[in-house]
């Protein structure tokens, strides 16, 4: 008897994944010590779709996800929270 497994692909950026719950994103790898959590704190329509507004951006230890962050900030639009993001992940992994 062969179990299947469910492959899952991910949205990645830059190389990390990108994974979504709510109005959270969690970008990284659980895997790593750190990874960065994004939380939509406000949203503005634009046609149809809903568009973040206000972020929350948390580099998180992946060992202590459920205590405070190691550094937060607050940023207009996921995209320019993206870009702090990404470089405090590959700093705090040693990537930079």
């Amino acid at each position: 008897m062969t179990a299947n497994k469910e492959t899952k692909t991910f949205l990645t950026y830059k190389g990390k994944p990108m994974i979504r719950r709510g109005n959270k994103i969690y970008y990284g790898s659980f895997d790593e010590k750190y990874i960065i959590e994004f939380t939509i704190d406000s949203t503005r329509k634009v046609g149809n779709l809903e568009i973040s507004k206000e972020v929350t951006i948390a580099l998180k230890d992946t060992g202590r996800m459920d205590k405070d962050a190691v550094k937060t900030a607050h940023r207009e639009g996921l995209y320019k929270a993206i870009d702090i993001a990404e470089f405090w992940l590959r700093d705090a992994l040693g990537e930079v």
